[in-house]
């Protein structure tokens, strides 16, 4: 008692910190096609501000206090226009041009990025500058602002470094940069946006459990903004061990969700309400706490009951005689609107490179289904396998191991390796990146394969197989060359022919049939309903299923709605279950109409899971409902009581213990994960290609 007493005290003198930033992402480039010289993106607290290119030449602020601001200050207007599209093009072609022959380049792709700005303790009024140069993908120079000097990020950076020093008044206009200018363009953004960026949504909270022995997630959706916290306590003590937190992830109306799940299998039933889940802002008086209570927790478990399946049975049979008819027209109503096509697929992801530090120059990904299920490199020579059931299938079939083993350590880096030198005869460039995508889909329902074959090289589409055809077809004009050579290469081909239209096929079948107990489980998921304000959309929210290939859609009187709806995307959670919404626009429904409205979730192979439209089971954190919540929680005053200075003590040490960690953006590592390039990921999935830019 007297430590938790010291710490609330300690917290009376202790300010949660509120830290701002104005941060500018700035990029220039050589030698990449159809992407702008020059892009630059701004942030402020994170959120993207404004964005601008050297082609399009228009300033483009991207929320509507930053397009205020342009408008009533022109000042501001051409100040950004002039670094844009004057000042910061020409110096980062400069700087290019200086790089290219610091470190004895000609041609090639070549990429400078800039971040620069600062950030504002809001408390304390502390102001640090950020400014750092990187050059092809990896850290050039960082200047130090407390002593006005520049740090070389690698050895080849201190020619550089000594040629910039020199360059006085620079130095002394990017201090007063940092320190003066920068902070009060942040402070008057700040006070300009504060509406949007200093609004605080709180979410709903929900505790989810698929089975009576699997861990409760306490899910919490729809807040803002991002910096939260949540955790379990016991007692009013947080909780760190048996305790699995998420990322936050965002909503597609810009809000956040995070879970944190709890091993509850040895629980007593007496030590249950000892439990509490709790969410908060930076202000702890924003908490929201949920006690773990298995009356209030969702699932879509039901214990089998041979009696109820034997009534079930009987009631159905009766039910399909005498409904077939009707039933089959619906269905064949049905079947054409939502039918889930059963297509599987098989991909090689693969890349061969040269010239490329602290990279192997072979790195292979085998994905099934859109899952990653195998990995190799020439670095660790060893087969990994992702998935249990991949592992299995080469732990029993030796002749798949031996095929990989040969496919990744000898044929194909050597293949890569070969066609790098080849291609490096014909361009002069100094790094190399050769990327292939190989595979076949295939249809389960109508027996349909196709294959694909794709190439991309340094970043760009190369080439592309005809699989009807057999012949190549070149993607830019400089794969003519190569096209022309690849096309007399008969046998090879013939290989290629093969691969796609028999073995591709059979390995996909055959895993596809060893991977039915594993990745072809259906798992159903916790539905909910969902709203903000009682004017806001209605969310009906579904979490835990698996697989991903699901759908869900709004109905009114058993007739699909297109107007007035909001679907999301699916989103993957951290247990490889999957999530999803759809919002139904409802402020123009009458209450006699509301239980005319189904939220409908379907997975293929399983019953549909059907949700009404009502009012008493929508979970929402409006003041009124939070006011209503907490009369019916007063039912036991004695209890209510104890539970008030058990949470105003609690939370004091749960806020104490509690140091949020901030989580700086890392590219993905070869070793877990595996991308091509834009353009080619575009060409096989247009859906995914993102433009990944850089300032405002």
């Amino acid at each position: 008692m007297m430590k938790k007493l010291m710490i609330l005290l300690f917290l009376c003198h202790t300010a949660f910190t509120v830290k701002h930033s104005l941060m500018y992402f700035l990029t220039g480039s050589s030698g990449i096609a159809n992407i702008p010289d020059f892009v630059g993106v701004g942030e402020l607290d994170g959120i993207e501000t404004g964005y601008c290119d050297i082609n399009n030449k228009i300033i483009q602020p991207r929320q509507d206090w930053a397009k205020q601001i342009l408008d009533d200050d022109r000042a501001h207007l051409e100040m950004y226009t002039y670094l844009c599209f004057e000042n910061l093009p020409d110096v980062f072609k400069g700087l290019i041009f200086t790089l290219k022959q610091q470190f004895n380049q000609t041609g090639g792709v070549h990429i400078v990025q800039r971040i620069d700005g600062c950030e504002w303790d809001e408390n304390t009024g502390e102001v640090a500058g950020v400014l750092q140069y990187g050059y092809d993908g990896e850290d050039l120079l960082k200047f130090d602002i407390k002593t006005l000097s520049w740090i070389a990020l690698k050895p080849e950076a201190a020619m550089i470094k000594q040629s910039w020093e020199y360059v006085i008044n620079y130095k002394k206009d990017v201090e007063d940069f940092y320190t003066r200018i920068c902070p009060e363009r942040l402070k008057m953004y700040l006070d300009s946006g504060k509406s949007s960026l200093q609004r605080t949504v709180l979410p709903s909270v929900s505790l989810l459990q698929k089975t009576p022995s699997s861990p409760v997630s306490c899910h919490a959706t729809g807040f803002y903004p991002d910096r939260a916290m949540m955790f379990w306590r016991k007692d009013g003590e947080e909780l760190h061990e048996n305790v699995y937190h998420t990322d936050v992830l965002p909503n597609h109306d810009e809000s956040f969700q995070m879970s944190v799940s709890m091993n509850v299998s040895s629980f007593t039933p007496e030590d249950w309400r000892r439990y509490e889940c709790v969410f908060q802002f930076s202000d702890p008086s924003s908490a929201i706490v949920t006690t773990l209570d298995k009356a209030v927790i969702k699932t879509n478990w039901k214990k089998p009951s041979k009696l109820i399946g034997l009534i079930i049975i009987a009631v159905v049979v009766v039910a399909m005689i005498t409904l077939i008819p009707a039933g089959y027209i619906f269905y064949k109503k049905k079947k054409s609107e939502y039918h889930l096509f059963l297509k599987h697929s098989l991909k090689y992801f693969v890349t061969g490179s040269s010239g490329v530090p602290n990279i192997p120059e072979f790195v292979g990904v085998l994905m099934v289904d859109g899952i990653q299920t195998g990995y190799c490199d020439s670095s660790s020579k060893t087969l990994q396998p992702q998935q249990d059931w991949a592992k299995k299938l080469l732990e029993n079939n030796t002749q798949q191991r031996d095929w990989y083993n040969k496919k990744c350590f000898e044929d194909q880096p050597k293949l890569f390796k070969d066609t790098i030198l080849s291609l490096k005869q014909q361009f002069n460039q100094t790094v190399h990146i050769l990327q292939m995508i190989e595979g076949c889909e295939w249809d389960e329902n109508t027996g349909e394969v196709t294959g694909v074959l794709l190439y991309g090289y340094n970043g760009e589409a190369f080439m592309d197989f005809d699989l009807k055809t057999l012949t190549w077809i070149a993607l830019k004009p400089e794969a003519v060359i190569t096209k022309q050579k690849w096309d007399t290469d008969r046998l090879r081909i013939k290989h290629k022919e093969n691969d796609l239209t028999n073995i591709c096929p059979a390995y996909l079948k055959m895993y596809v049939d060893h991977k039915k107990g594993f990745s072809q489980k259906k798992v159903l998921p916790s539905v909910f309903l969902l709203q903000k304000t009682p004017s806001s959309p209605v969310s009906c929210h579904a979490t835990g299923f698996y697989p991903g290939r699901a759908v869900m859609f709004w109905r009114k009187d058993g007739d699909e709605l297109h107007k007035g709806l909001d679907p999301g995307k699916i989103l993957t959670n951290n247990d490889d279950t999957f999530q999803m919404s759809v919002d139904l626009i409802v402020s123009s429904i009458t209450p006699e109409d509301w239980r005319k409205y189904e939220c409908v979730f379907q997975l293929s192979g399983v019953e549909d899971i059907v949700t009404k439209l009502n009012e008493a089971v929508i979970r929402t954190n409006t003041e009124e409902n939070i006011r209503k919540e907490n009369a019916s929680s007063m039912m036991i005053p004695i209890i209510a009581a104890v539970v008030v200075l058990v949470l105003i003590l609690g939370a004091a040490v749960g806020f104490a213990d509690y140091k949020k960690k901030k989580k700086s953006d890392t590219e993905s590592s070869p070793n877990n994960t595996f991308e091509l390039e834009i353009l080619i990921s575009e060409r096989l999935n247009p859906e995914t290609a993102q433009t990944n830019t850089a300032y405002y």
